[in-house]
């Protein structure tokens, strides 16, 4: 059985991930304020307290991707310039 305390956290990830969406990479901004909002109108906490849990969700779900995303394009991009200056050299 489902806790009802916890269906409004379905729509608030579901209706936040629409505001990724908008014109910043990733979302950025907009998808910690649909959230914050969200967060306000269905669960009676106060607007910092939401942003921070936003902020948090964020930080755990999403960056980590682009951290590691970014460091594979280090590397990668390391190795291809290792190549061809091998290739050079022969």
């Amino acid at each position: 059985e489902i806790d009802p305390r916890v269906v409004p956290l379905y729509f608030i990830v579901t209706l936040s991930t629409i505001a990724t969406l908008s014109p910043t990479p990733g979302g950025s901004g907009t998808y910690e304020a649909a959230f914050s909002v969200l967060m306000t109108l269905f669960y009676s906490v106060d607007l910092a307290t939401a942003l921070s849990a936003a902020v948090l969700f964020r930080l755990t779900t999403y960056w980590p991707g682009i951290v590691v995303g970014f460091v594979s394009f280090l590397t990668l991009d390391s190795q291809d310039a290792e190549d061809e200056r091998s290739q050079q050299l022969d």
